[in-house]
């Protein structure tokens, strides 16, 4: 969730930049080039959002590349669950590292997560942490765990197929 504030930008040569404004705090920083579109170039592209949460992007991502890096603080679970077509629901706020190459039809991100209050697979947790590569159809865990404390803990490891997102 983003909180309330300023956001100066400008936009020159199909290249859009966002600067801090003065005296506040900045919610977006950073470039995004526009001149390959639909391939966007981001550069130190950051949004800040409410209660330290936030996404810090950088590289190219589009249709024919990916070779990217993104951090994120407290971002929804649910939702970069859904992005990657992972087709199982999840909830939680997740504090992720990630390197993606490859492309839209063949992408290879690797990362980590560490998770905080939610669920996966239908089952609560206080906290979990992943390692993992999504590799084309499928994501692999290499360190899966999930613990709610006086509970249980639950560590393992393994390979779950991805929902495609073709609708041919």
């Amino acid at each position: 969730e983003l909180q309330e504030g300023l956001v100066m930008a400008d936009y020159y040569d199909r290249v859009l930049t966002f600067a801090a404004p003065a005296n506040t705090p900045a919610l977006v920083m950073g470039a995004i080039d526009f001149r390959s579109a639909p391939q966007l170039r981001f550069t130190n592209f950051f949004i800040s959002g409410k209660n330290q949460e936030g996404i810090q992007f950088s590289g190219d991502i589009g249709p024919s590349l990916w070779d990217f890096k993104m951090r994120g603080k407290g971002l929804d679970m649910g939702i970069l669950a859904e992005l990657a077509g992972f087709p199982y629901p999840m909830s939680g706020a997740a504090d992720v590292q990630v390197r993606g190459t490859g492309d839209t039809k063949h992408p290879h991100v690797d990362g980590k997560v560490a998770l905080d209050r939610g669920t996966a697979l239908g089952l609560a947790f206080r906290s979990g942490s992943a390692s993992f590569i999504w590799q084309d159809a499928r994501i692999s865990f290499t360190q899966l765990s999930l613990t709610d404390p006086g509970r249980y803990t639950l560590e393992g490891a393994g390979v779950f197929p991805l929902l495609s997102k073709d609708k041919s």
